[in-house]
């Protein structure tokens, strides 16, 4: 028994070694390489786009990545031989720049690096100035825009997204301003322009600019509703929407002086010459943005809230709408004051005193809600009186208002002003009266014009342009004459008219779409501010009048 175990265990001890034997001989392959290799180790481009293909040899499955943002790859990953597609973006600065493409395995990579040529130019150019001008189209003149660079380029072609542009550059200064003709230039454009340029040793540079057709341009944070320049122009106070804020902007950059969170959406800010201080009314128009029957009173030199008036029906209301939410308000120069309130879901409309001289009292305007409507108010040229216009959309018969008569006293205007040219319709689209003359500005749909003089009842010739949404502001360069800016959203249009020819001196296209919110004139700075979208644009004044130099 002991002897066939020992057998068996022989047996067993030389099988197991045999087995081992056989299995080292299997080991002794020699382990797979990963290789990779690739057709270049460098590759230099000139400074323009393009692509390109790197071959690449291996026998594994890779992965090709670079971290330089100007180089894009195409289907970064495979296995075996294949080809690596790769694109890149146009050099447009002075310098060159490298890069590296890595194709990498788990056990091996190779890289080739990429050199792209700069400009060449010695130092690249830079825009010093540009501006776009407004041709006067009175005058068959052309738009055109202009750039001026710190050294003589020579311009190869332009690019915009929206616009084609013929490259037919005029230059001055030798070669350092260029000037380029552009027909669809309006008031109020940014023009976005990519500009191809090279010198004298045919080294090329490419800019990106934006080329302004405004003077200035401020954004204001939101969705604009009204704007009032300070007394002395130096700032201008905005009414916003989304968020409902009241700012205070710079008129020499449009840096916030202040910013006021408003209680309700804001519209109408009025000015009261008797305190110094803003009263701000709800815009009231819109049904998402809420009605208020209340405006507060801030002081414009510390940005703070002083007060707040509220209003409640009046025995004089009508019984289910009863007019509660004020919309436009003025003051005379010794603090009477004429608001206008209107109702929610109906068109009546209620007008009230508010005496600022004694603690901002109201006082019923004494009259039922369906006896004389007054829609707008207006404080006349030298602030002793307040006019209104009737609803709806009537500018005859006038009223005017005094702490001397505080008594409506009705000034009745000729409805066809006194002209065989005045065009039939009616409508009054915006009225203004002066501020140096007792004169008024009255405009009616679909378009006619005219200026009255209040002291002499005497009626200009009727001009005649599109008036349907439309704003206009009256110049103030002179008291002696008669002009006027009128900025119309249905044709795009942009007049400067002289009422006592019954001429028009200016006239361009502009870009606003909706009816700016207000249009004035600024008479230390010479300039046209018109406030529309989320902006306020400040326009050259001077040269719609005279030309440019």
């Amino acid at each position: 028994m002991t002897r066939n175990n020992s057998s068996t265990f022989i047996a067993l001890f030389f099988s197991i070694f045999l087995l081992a034997a056989c299995g080292k001989e299997e080991n002794t392959e020699p382990p797979f390489i990963e290789n990779i290799s690739l057709g270049a180790e460098s590759v230099e481009l000139s400074t323009e786009a393009g692509s390109g293909i790197i071959e690449i040899t291996s026998n594994c499955s890779w992965k090709a990545t670079c971290q330089a943002d100007w180089i894009t790859l195409r289907s970064p990953q495979g296995k075996g031989d294949s080809q690596l597609m790769f694109f890149w973006q146009e050099n447009t600065k002075n310098t060159s720049r490298d890069a590296v493409i890595i194709v990498e395995s788990s056990q091996t990579k190779a890289s080739v690096s990429i050199n792209q040529a700069g400009t060449g130019f010695g130092t690249e150019p830079k825009v010093v100035s540009c501006r776009g001008v407004v041709g006067n189209k009175i005058k068959n003149e052309e738009s055109y825009f202009e750039m001026t660079f710190d050294q003589p380029v020579t311009v190869e072609y332009w690019e915009t997204e929206n616009y084609y542009i013929d490259s037919n550059p005029t230059y001055s200064d030798g070669g350092k301003t260029v000037r380029q003709k552009f027909s669809p230039g309006a008031l109020g454009l940014d023009l976005a322009c990519r500009v191809h340029l090279k010198n004298a040793k045919d080294a090329h540079a490419t800019i990106d600019v934006s080329i302004p057709f405004y003077e200035k341009k401020f954004a204001a944070g939101g969705e604009v509703r009204f704007a009032l320049p300070s007394a002395d122009e130096k700032s201008v106070w905005v009414s916003l929407t989304r968020p409902n804020k009241l700012v205070e902007l710079s008129m020499d950059d449009g840096h916030v002086l202040h910013d006021i969170d408003m209680p309700f959406a804001p519209g109408h800010i009025c000015y009261n010459p008797y305190n110094k201080q803003l009263y701000v009314l709800p815009l009231n128009a819109i049904a998402d943005l809420g009605f208020d029957n209340r405006l507060s009173i801030i002081d414009p030199l510390t940005g703070s809230f002083t007060g707040e008036i509220a209003f409640d029906p009046s025995p004089e209301a009508h019984p289910q709408w009863p007019a509660i939410y004020p919309y436009e308000l003025e003051f005379t120069n010794d603090g009477l004051g004429i608001v206008i309130l209107l109702e929610e879901g109906a068109t009546g409309l209620e007008w009230r005193y508010i005496d600022s001289a004694n603690g901002n009292a109201q006082t019923l305007s004494g009259y039922s809600w369906a006896e004389k409507q007054f829609e707008h108010v207006y404080r006349s040229f030298n602030g002793q009186k307040i006019w209104s216009s009737p609803y709806p959309r009537l500018f005859s018969p006038l009223n005017s208002i005094s702490r001397q008569q505080p008594t409506p006293e009705e000034y009745v205007l000729d409805t066809k002003f006194r002209s065989e040219k005045y065009y039939a319709g009616g409508n009054m689209m915006d009225m203004q009266f002066s501020r140096l003359a007792n004169k008024v500005f009255i405009c009616t749909a679909p378009g006619s014009q005219c200026v009255i003089d209040l002291d002499t009842d005497t009626y200009s010739e009727v001009t005649e342009a599109e008036a349907r949404s439309s704003r206009a502001a009256w110049d103030y360069s002179s008291a002696s004459r008669s002009w006027v800016y009128q900025v119309c959203s249905l044709d795009q249009r942009f007049l400067l008219l002289d009422m006592d020819k019954a001429d028009c001196i200016f006239f361009s296209n502009h870009i606003w779409n909706d009816t700016p919110k207000n249009v004035c004139h600024l008479i230390s700075t010479d300039q046209v501010m018109v406030a529309a979208d989320n902006s306020i644009w400040l326009l050259n004044a001077d040269v719609m009048k005279t030309g440019w130099k």
